[in-house]
């Protein structure tokens, strides 16, 4: 089956879930002052590039089909104060992330 993906041309911060983990074990052991962070890669990425990204990795085609006159999205996390309160910042890029994710057998983990 193939996704129907109705807005890929909106843009969102993809960050692999082990920088997250690290993000918070980073936050955790140097408590900075209490403040509020944001926790993503610090940039947007194009669903319609994340899925040729996995289109590559797989080998197949999905459906991009937005619906005419969809307004495009973009989000992405400021990352600047959780760099600079714990030299935090991601190191597994999305292809590296998607390979990584996409390698793992069913059921592993």
């Amino acid at each position: 089956m193939r996704p129907d993906l109705r807005a890929p041309h909106n843009r969102h911060d993809f960050v692999f879930v082990r920088d997250v983990a690290r993000a918070i074990a980073d936050v955790i052991e140097q408590p900075p002052p209490e403040t509020v962070y944001n926790v993503g890669s610090g940039r947007s990425t194009a669903v319609a590039d994340v899925v040729a990204a996995v289109e590559r990795l797989v080998g197949r085609r999905a459906t991009l089909s937005p619906p005419p006159g969809s307004p495009e999205q973009d989000f992405w996390a400021d990352i600047s104060r959780l760099q600079h309160d714990t030299g935090w910042r991601p190191v597994v890029d999305l292809e590296a992330g998607l390979h990584e994710m996409l390698s793992v057998p069913a059921g592993a983990g």
